[in-house]
């Protein structure tokens, strides 16, 4: 067994390579990938000797007989450490986790804690086709059945643009995994409602309606909300818009969708008294309304107005403006803002 003589050289040093940085919508810190990336960041520049504990591995996995399902654990924890992102090293840890399978005496919490260790690896090296690769292995279903595996698996597709797969893995899931986890659904909710908005469909709009009649609202991500009145207010529904955001608390994000909305209806009023009064609200004042809100504002007034109130609206639009009171974040860029939220999740 080489591989544990391998194992003891390399079981105080981390990975080597450069993990990829991407933007997601929950922190590392949520997702609980901050450890891993951490790990690789501090890791030694120059390991040798990770090729051989490799092949010492695929030889004990592939010819020994039987297996130490201690010794496997010990291995799978360095190996996430060690691999690329190529397909032979993602080949080696899916035969190394049916291995570990395949040994007696083990417990849910430790197939769940190697898979939620696996995910992180997949997770930060941006690899969305092997999560739903590993996902879907039948063999491997209890090592990713727990709550944050999901999570992460979600945040991964979402980063990836595959929102229809999100909605279809919301489908099949939410009766047997979401409703047992009530405390933690929200997490799982907002990267559904950021779905349906990033598709804008007819289709996703009537899931994201049907999903927001359903669950239980005082418990949601502000940002759940948000997501789900750019939809509504994408699918041309302004005034569902201006009642659903009516009496809030007020979210500076949500505040400039009720611009868009009110903008829609020709409530011109409104909107320069809302705009004006931005800088003496002590929440709003905080951030400035988003250039691309305001250019939207002024179209749908020029569109849907009088004379008089694009006048009136044109002279708020010059101060604003005069006043650098405008940033250069899109909405879009505003409701992709990372969460960094400090619920525990269980899983």
């Amino acid at each position: 067994m080489n591989f544990l003589n391998s194992y003891r050289r390399f079981a105080h040093i981390l990975k080597f390579q450069r993990v990829q940085q991407v933007r997601t919508l929950f922190s590392a810190e949520t997702l609980g990938t901050n450890i891993y990336q951490t790990n690789c960041r501090d890791a030694l520049n120059n390991v040798e000797g990770a090729d051989q504990f490799k092949w010492d591995l695929h030889a004990y996995v592939e010819n020994e007989s039987t297996k130490d399902s201690q010794k496997l654990k010990n291995a799978l924890e360095v190996l996430v450490h060690l691999v690329k992102s190529d397909s032979d090293d993602v080949h080696l840890i899916k035969k190394t986790l049916y291995a570990f399978d395949s040994t007696d005496g083990l417990t849910d919490k430790a197939k769940r804690s190697i898979g939620n260790l696996v995910m992180q690896y997949i997770h930060s090296n941006n690899m969305p086709n092997v999560a739903l690769d590993f996902f879907s292995d039948i063999k491997l279903s209890e090592f990713f059945a727990g709550f944050k595996c999901t999570l992460m698996l979600l945040d991964l597709l979402y980063i990836n643009g595959q929102f229809d797969k999100i909605i279809e893995i919301d489908m099949e899931n939410r009766s047997k995994i979401w409703s047992s986890k009530t405390n933690c659904s929200k997490f799982l909710d907002v990267l559904v409602f950021g779905a349906c908005y990033k598709l804008n469909t007819a289709e996703s709009f009537y899931y994201a309606h049907k999903l927001w009649s359903t669950i239980e609202k005082t418990s949601q991500f502000r940002r759940s909300l948000s997501f789900f009145a750019a939809i509504t207010l994408n699918q041309g529904k302004s005034t569902e818009v201006i009642q659903m955001l009516e009496n809030l608390e007020t979210n500076f994000v949500d505040e400039q969708i009720k611009l868009l909305a009110l903008a829609d209806v020709g409530n011109v009023k409104e909107i320069i008294e809302r705009v004006s009064t931005w800088k003496d609200n002590k929440k709003l004042s905080k951030h400035k309304i988003s250039k691309n809100v305001m250019d939207g504002i002024y179209q749908r007034v020029q569109k849907n107005s009088t004379a008089d109130d694009r006048k009136k609206f044109q002279e708020t639009y010059n101060v604003v403006i005069a006043e650098n009171g405008v940033s250069i974040e899109t909405l879009e860029q505003l409701l992709d803002r990372t969460i960094n939220s400090r619920i525990t999740i269980r899983g």
